[in-house]
């Protein structure tokens, strides 16, 4: 696997906004970092093209080819998120051209399958993977529930 799924006793990001890697990135050797960068690079710059203003990427995205984002209305994603799918695909619709899918700074999604009518919000340092309704949502620093 290219990102190991724990913090190994490591401190959660901060949320000072800085702009260093996603913490997952220390652990890889150089090969495998340049790989999962250029990866990332690749799938966001192509929904960059094709969807145009409707998805919009902060800084240091980690992302393959598993996501998959659809519908007429936006998805919003922050700085240093990890949309990185393992087992299944990482699906974003926005359904209709008023809805939004936000996803804060920091959080971690591994398969889920959102589909949004008007709005999700998906607070900053929220991790959820397939299989994890909105309320099951964590905080990894704190645990308390996401917004």
């Amino acid at each position: 696997m290219f990102l190991r799924s724990t913090f190994r006793g490591k401190v959660a990001p901060s949320r000072s906004g800085d702009a260093a890697p996603p913490w997952e990135l220390e652990e890889l050797d150089t090969l495998r970092r340049a790989l999962l960068v250029a990866t990332s690079r690749g799938v966001i710059e192509a929904y960059r093209l094709g969807r145009g203003n409707r998805v919009r990427f902060g800084r240091n995205v980690i992302a393959n080819h598993r996501l998959v984002i659809r519908g007429p209305g936006r998805v919003l994603v922050g700085d240093r998120v990890n949309l990185y799918a393992f087992g299944g695909r990482t699906r974003l619709v926005a359904r209709t051209p008023g809805a939004v899918i936000r996803i804060g700074e920091n959080s971690r999604l591994n398969g889920p399958h959102l589909q949004a009518d008007t709005l999700i919000e998906i607070g900053p340092r929220c991790r959820s993977g397939s299989w994890t309704s909105p309320g099951m949502m964590r905080s990894p620093g704190d645990y308390a529930r996401c917004p």
